[in-house]
């Protein structure tokens, strides 16, 4: 019966600190609920950068690839509205004072365009990069003509 008695402790002494450890881990699960949307931004960094090390090559080209007819994309639809209001286009920054100059800023961001897709399509990313310089070259240049002070980079 001693025997018996001692085992028995011994499980109610296990049972109690495993207990105790997992009030303390419910505990820490609760102060990251409460420190929310702060530490998930945080967290879905880490996991980016931790995930984009663990790709390999192409799949990480073909991502810039996509990125670069995604933004050929975005410039055509911001060019076909362009061409459409051009003749309504008047804005703070786009009057008739400055609508030859943003008429010729439009007409380089197509042609860099057509010159990345180009280069996308053709798989030829080693020259991307210096498309891309160049492409944010013309928005800075088109900005800085029309008095945009809100100038975004593109990476």
């Amino acid at each position: 019966m001693r025997k018996c008695e001692q085992m028995y402790k011994k499980v109610l002494f296990v049972s109690a600190v495993l207990l105790g450890w997992s009030g303390c881990s419910m505990t820490e699960t609760q102060t990251h609920k409460e420190q929310g949307p702060q530490l998930q931004f945080i967290m879905r960094d880490l996991n980016t950068i931790v995930g984009n090390n663990q790709k390999s090559e192409l799949e990480r080209e073909d991502e810039r690839r996509r990125y670069a007819l995604s933004l050929v994309d975005a410039i055509n639809k911001f060019s076909a509205k362009a061409h459409d209001k051009t003749a309504k286009l008047q804005t703070k920054y786009i009057n008739e004072n400055n609508i030859v100059a943003f008429n010729k800023h439009l007409d380089a961001l197509e042609k860099k365009s057509q010159e990345i897709e180009k280069i996308a399509k053709n798989y030829e990313l080693e020259q991307l990069d210096q498309e891309i310089v160049e492409l944010e070259t013309i928005c800075t240049s088109c900005h800085k003509d029309l008095g945009v002070t809100h100038v975004q980079k593109l990476f």
